[in-house]
């Protein structure tokens, strides 16, 4: 079971995630910004509340995800050119 998961979810989506970026890019260009703006309003605060629940369930205080914004942003692209 955890195969088929690290490829699923470290492999796959990890290969797809550029073309994602730049499907955002170009729809921000093309006029749709205000739904790409949605969408990636609703995935990170997806993201950070399954953060707060992490947090929550081992006990420790969340300060980490007061980071989480700009850990979106620069991360990414640093671990892309790695």
């Amino acid at each position: 079971m955890a195969l088929p998961s690290i490829w699923i979810f470290q492999v796959l989506l990890a290969a797809l995630s550029p073309f994602a970026e730049l499907a955002m890019i170009v729809a921000l260009f093309a006029g749709n910004w205000r739904i790409v703006l949605m969408s990636y309003l609703g995935f990170f605060v997806l993201e950070l509340l399954t953060g707060l629940l992490a947090y929550g369930l081992e006990g420790e205080k969340p300060w980490d995800l007061a980071l989480l914004f700009f850990q979106r942003i620069y991360y990414r692209e640093l671990m892309y050119y790695r």
